[in-house]
């Protein structure tokens, strides 16, 4: 019987950080990117063009179809559906209008343009949009399969920036008063459109906001700005300012993402090399862990704790690429964990849950067979993040699973 070992990333709320290395070098370039939910692709935007690479070795796949559309440059919204089956970009006409153009990714061409401005996927019917038209004062939940509005939200503010939360419970909205004179990051429930919690922010009439990113379990929230050339991170559930970052100089501070682990990356303009400097912090401490240059300034992280430069994949140290992009996935609904085994591999296992202090919760042996696995979830088990394990003679797993009943 092949054997397989599975390196073992254990994720918890304590936020080990790592070291990380290159993993390969390619100069792909791109102002967007997003990784498969697998992890075993990157889809990336320049210009008006969306390529195709595989994570493993940066090698080229494919580029995108635009067929007889006439698709602008990619000025914003490039974001994955849940399913992965839909990809959307954002391209601006002028600095009253724009649109968004749906793209199927398995045909890899476009199938529909509309007319929305700020938009992210909910779930896989879904989304959250803004109005095309500036100002746009209207927040709205998008019914895009059947395309229609299921319900809006007006505000005497202007929208300029909107994401939705990895498990789609929470909205958050960069925005500014008409007049200029104030600028928010708000935090919105999702199925109501009621707002949570609003924080006023540092700004003047040339503040832009640039980018929103949500932490991968959810419970952090950042947001980059220039004029203050400022980053905030926002607890989630304090509902309090956590951590900002500033360059101390007067240059963009770039693009900002989390790994899966916790680690925060970003990066800022290098004056003394024309090249970026791509900066990796310790989430609880904002302690600087790495540095490394780079010519290319799209970030994208993948659940498999990988991180993509636009020049670089950075991986865990001593950790292969073959043995990060995951032959054993896991998933799970309110009552049922759903274990996906992708390899040759039939034997017993021992399931194991632990609570995020390490305490074991529970613990079977089944046996494995191909294809997906059904464990029942006890009772006793409440709602919260978990780390599931998986071990037996050939495999050594672990996953945070996240139930919620």
């Amino acid at each position: 019987m092949k054997k397989l070992i599975i390196i073992l990333i254990l994720i918890t709320t304590k936020l080990f950080s790592q070291e990380y290395e290159i993993a390969w070098e390619k100069d792909i370039g791109g102002t967007y990117a997003q990784f498969s939910k697998d992890g075993e692709f990157i889809y990336v935007a320049g210009g008006n063009t969306i390529s195709k690479y595989r994570s493993i070795d940066g090698s080229f796949v494919s580029t995108f179809d635009y067929g007889s559309n006439q698709v602008l440059a990619i000025t914003h919204n490039f974001y994955l559906s849940k399913n992965d089956k839909y990809l959307i970009t954002g391209s601006a006409i002028d600095k009253t209008n724009g649109f968004i153009y749906f793209w199927d990714t398995k045909t890899e061409k476009v199938i529909k343009r509309l007319n929305i401005g700020y938009s992210d996927f909910i779930d896989d019917n879904r989304m959250i949009i803004t109005d095309y038209q500036h100002p746009a004062t209207r927040l709205m939940i998008y019914d895009f399969q059947n395309e229609k509005i299921l319900s809006s939200k007006s505000s005497n503010e202007n929208f300029n920036l909107v994401r939705v939360s990895h498990n789609g419970k929470l909205i958050a909205t960069a925005s500014f008063s008409l007049d200029g004179s104030k600028y928010y990051l708000t935090l919105w429930d999702t199925e109501t459109l009621t707002e949570i919690k609003r924080f006023e922010l540092e700004g003047n009439n040339m503040t832009s906001f640039m980018d929103i990113k949500f932490s991968w379990d959810d419970l952090f929230v950042s947001t980059r700005r220039i004029v203050p050339y400022i980053i905030s991170i926002f607890d989630t559930k304090k509902f309090q300012l956590y951590k900002e970052l500033s360059t101390f100089m007067n240059v963009d501070i770039g693009f900002n993402e989390f790994m899966f682990n916790g680690d925060f990356v970003s990066y800022y303009p290098n004056p003394d090399i024309s090249e970026y400097r791509l900066l990796i912090y310790n989430r609880n401490t904002i302690e600087l862990l790495q540095s490394f240059n780079t010519k290319s300034f799209c970030l994208a992280s993948s659940t498999n704790n990988l991180l993509f430069t636009g020049k670089y994949l950075l991986r865990p140290k001593n950790v292969g690429v073959n043995e990060i992009i995951q032959k054993i996935n896991i998933s799970n609904t309110k009552d049922i964990i759903n274990i996906e085994n992708k390899t040759e591999i039939t034997e017993e296992i021992n399931v194991m849950i632990f609570n995020l202090n390490g305490k074991e919760v529970y613990r079977n042996s089944i046996f494995l067979n191909s294809g997906t696995n059904k464990i029942q979830i006890p009772k006793i088990i409440t709602n919260g993040s978990y780390i599931i394990q998986i071990k037996s003679v050939s495999i050594d797993f672990s996953q945070k699973i996240l139930i919620q009943r």
